[in-house]
């Protein structure tokens, strides 16, 4: 029980992390910059995808996260949300439109 909470935890702290650096770094280079919303709310997707992937994980295999050991639960749930967040943000956030570097 106690890999799986972490497991958890770890998800959305890595969705935090992947979420505020950036603007972070913004912020420091203009202290004027404001966080822009839409961030946050591809922080909140990310989370629910995140979820919805590890139940149809855990329907297949019940204790696959319970079996982990504490230490790779938690480096295993922040990459997930963290990469999560990464491909909500690539996905939704794209610059000139919508299309790829090669189309342009």
């Amino acid at each position: 029980m106690e890999s799986e909470l972490l497991f958890y935890l770890f998800v959305i702290i890595g969705v935090l992390v992947r979420t505020l650096l950036p603007y972070l770094k913004k912020k420091a280079e203009n202290p004027e910059t404001p966080f822009d919303p839409k961030f946050g709310y591809t922080a909140i997707l990310a989370i629910i995808t995140a979820y919805i992937e590890l139940a149809a994980v855990l329907v297949e295999s019940p204790y696959a996260i319970a079996a982990l050991p504490p230490r790779l639960a938690i480096l295993t749930g922040f990459f997930f949300g963290m990469g999560n967040n990464e491909i909500w943000n690539r996905i939704l956030h794209r610059r000139g439109g919508g299309r790829t570097a090669k189309e342009k």
